[in-house]
């Protein structure tokens, strides 16, 4: 599988504990910062409000 393309794509390639970890962070995230947005870029999930706040890559 090449380099995903969204975040949910990102999400879906992991399994088990680590893809559960992610889902976790991501609905973290959107409670406490509803206003920022996602994007993908050079492979890496982002969640961007003023500032890049999660990144894994």
């Amino acid at each position: 599988m090449g380099r995903a393309s969204t975040v949910d794509g990102y999400i879906e390639g992991f399994d088990g504990p680590d893809r559960e970890q992610l889902e976790q962070l991501r609905a973290l995230a959107r409670e406490t910062v509803p206003e920022a947005s996602e994007a993908m870029w050079s492979g890496w999930a982002l969640l961007t409000a003023v500032g890049v706040v999660a990144r894994r890559g």
